[in-house]
């Protein structure tokens, strides 16, 4: 995550991905994260997604991780975001993960640096 790779968790149902993401969010969480962590200012911008997600609801997560990134002032802050159940937004007829394409594929020098990203 700090080095900004997309992380995907993929496994059949019962197989504990919405276990690893819990433990994942928790590393990030405040009052759970390691010191190392508190120093780089994480912090997790989650979506639960479902038939009903739309690209617009993908992208603003983004955008919001972005914010917060920006709004740094010379000091270290990752955002990252989170994106659970994606394959309910695959029943999306507005098909909203093709958004990703273009957020995940942005580069430094058009947009800043890359977000981080699991899904």
């Amino acid at each position: 995550i700090d080095a900004r790779i997309p992380l995907v968790i993929i496994g059949k149902p019962g197989s504990s991905k919405s276990l690893a993401m819990q433990i994942i969010r928790d590393r990030f969480h405040p009052e759970t994260k390691p010191a190392v962590l508190a120093e780089a200012g994480f912090s997790v911008f989650p979506y639960q997604c479902s038939k009903h997600t739309t690209a617009q609801d993908i992208e603003r997560r983004f955008k919001d991780a972005r914010r917060f990134e920006n709004a740094a002032q010379g000091t270290v802050r990752r955002g990252v975001v989170f994106l659970d159940e994606v394959g309910l937004a695959e029943r999306s007829p507005d098909l909203p993960l093709k958004i990703l394409h273009k957020l995940l594929e942005m580069r430094a020098s058009e947009h800043g640096e890359q977000i981080s990203f699991v899904e």
